[in-house]
This record gives structure tokens, sequence and C-alpha cells, in this order.
């Protein structure tokens, strides 16, 4: 049996929707600490999405389906959806540089689903995402896995925020400012990103998402 979400309250009940007024006489509303115990017992069960993301996370692990009752926002509906973090979180819309973006912590929701394959090499194929179709079914899994299908009109992508820094590396100023200087000596930009990417053990996207994030209007 499903997990449905459920947008706002409407506070009145008269000012329900069809379908939350059927949802809510159909499924037991319930609060997240009961959602494993009502769910193994095989009901059909709904949760407000402000309760979310964990109760989603614990359902996807008890092999459940989990649906949404569409509410006036497409990207928090699909951000509830895909069981990503949701506390601290930016919508992007149309084809951003995805570059820009690979370095940024907060969990990213893209309302124009933007070239999958190209998020796949700048974030990494196994950052964690979910696609979000218009009739709010989900698919889960990483960028590298997401790559093959074809987005749909009005699908909602949620990709996971860059992992913490990990302890000693250098700040993304810093790696910008070493390849500045390697190309100030001569090197082209390519081989000095690659030559600090090898000097501080990490990826070359990393090294040139810092650069581009730290670029001077005049480069």
């Amino acid at each position: 049996m499903p997990l449905i979400l459920l947008g706002a309250s409407p506070g009145n009940p008269g000012d329900a929707s069809p379908r939350l007024r059927e949802t809510l006489a159909t499924a037991e509303v319930v609060a997240p600490a009961e959602l494993a115990g009502r769910l193994t017992e095989g009901r059909t069960v709904a949760m407000w999405i402000a309760d979310v993301p964990d109760p989603v996370r614990t359902a996807v692990d008890l092999g459940v389906d989990v649906t949404a009752v569409p509410g006036p926002s497409a990207a928090i509906t699909a951000l509830a959806l895909s069981g990503l973090p949701s506390d601290r979180f930016c919508v992007e819309d149309g084809a951003p540089d995805p570059a820009l973006l690979a370095a940024e912590p907060r969990t990213l929701v893209f309302t124009g689903v933007p070239d999958l394959a190209g998020l796949a090499r700048a974030f990494g194929g196994d950052r964690p995402a979910a696609l979000v179709a218009a009739d709010r079914t989900a698919v889960r899994g990483t960028l590298a896995t997401l790559s093959a299908p074809a987005p749909t009109a009005g699908a909602v992508l949620v990709v996971g925020g860059a992992p913490p820094v990990q302890a000693g590396r250098p700040a993304d100023e810093q790696l910008a400012a070493e390849v500045a200087d390697l190309v100030a000596g001569g090197a082209d930009r390519k081989r000095a990103t690659q030559e600090v990417a090898r000097r501080h053990d990490l990826a070359k996207r990393e090294v040139y998402a810092a650069v581009i994030a730290h670029k001077q209007p005049d480069q």
C-alpha cells in the first residue's frame, strides 16, 4: 500500500480539493513515529508534506510506493517526493551552467530539467537525485542512473547538494588561485586544472567548478 503525501492543510475542510477530500476519507493520516508500523501492516497512509522527507526514505527503504496529492508548487512537491534533504534547498529555472552549481551544498530543485548527462559530468555520477514526473511518480537513484531516460514535459529534477568539504581540502578560492598562478606561468588552463587536481588528490571537475565560481570579470 502506498504512502500519499499531502500539501498544506486547507484549514477549512470545505476548501479542500475533491481529490484531497477523497484521500482523507480513504487513507489514514499518521505521524512520523507511526509510519513504519502502519506501512508494514499494509495500510494506505497519508502524511502532510511538512513531515517529510525522512518518512519518504523510510517508505522507499520498505519498498512502498510514494505518491502525492498535487499542491500549488510542483517544486516543493517534487522535493518532498525525492526523499532528499529539504532543510536547505534552492530552486533553479531554465538551464544553468552545471559547473557553477557543482559545489552548492544545498539540495537543488530544477523546474526545467537540464541536460542530465552534463550534470553527471559536472557533479559526479554518484550524486543522489530523483526525477519526478508531472503525474507525481518519482524515479530515485543517482545522476548516472537517471541519465538514460528522456525527461518528460513538466518533470522536476531534484539533486542532492555537494558533500561536505573534506578535512584538509583547500577552499575553492585557493584552488582557483593555484590554477591562475600556473596559467600566469605559461600553462594552459586545462593542464593547470589537471595539475591542481593531482596536487590535492581531487577530481578535475571540483577544481574546474572552483575556477568558474571564482572567475574574474576580465578572464
